[in-house]
């Protein structure tokens, strides 16, 4: 990321907190502000795993997480879903970028699969 300088970048499986935490302090130290550790807070869940860094000012952030109905298998112990911000660029025109992680769960269930795409 130092090495490319992405204005924006959208990370995921961003699942180690102390890992991340140390990323979004380089980062930092860049020019970039970071959102990580977004998702469930509960001790026996995952976060979500999605990370952004962006150096351009965010105006909004949201998170999603996928419906409970959608979500199989392991990944119901994980919140996974869709983070996204929005900034402002040149001529002051609004830009969202999506980061989402799709959940794998059971693919045996299309009709779940699809409503998350």
């Amino acid at each position: 990321i130092i090495k490319e300088k992405p204005d924006v970048y959208l990370g995921q499986e961003f699942e180690d907190v102390g890992v991340t935490e140390r990323i979004a302090e380089t980062l930092s130290a860049h020019g970039y502000v970071s959102l990580r550790d977004i998702g469930a807070h509960e001790p026996f869940f995952n976060h979500s795993g999605l990370f952004i860094a962006c150096r351009i000012p965010i105006q909004s952030a949201s998170f999603h997480p996928f419906r409970p109905e959608d979500v199989s298998g392991v990944m119901k112990w994980c919140d996974r879903g869709v983070l996204a911000i929005d900034v402002k660029i040149e001529n002051n025109q609004l830009v969202r970028f999506v980061n989402i992680h799709l959940n794998p769960g059971d693919e045996k269930d299309p009709i779940s699969h699809a409503s998350r795409l």
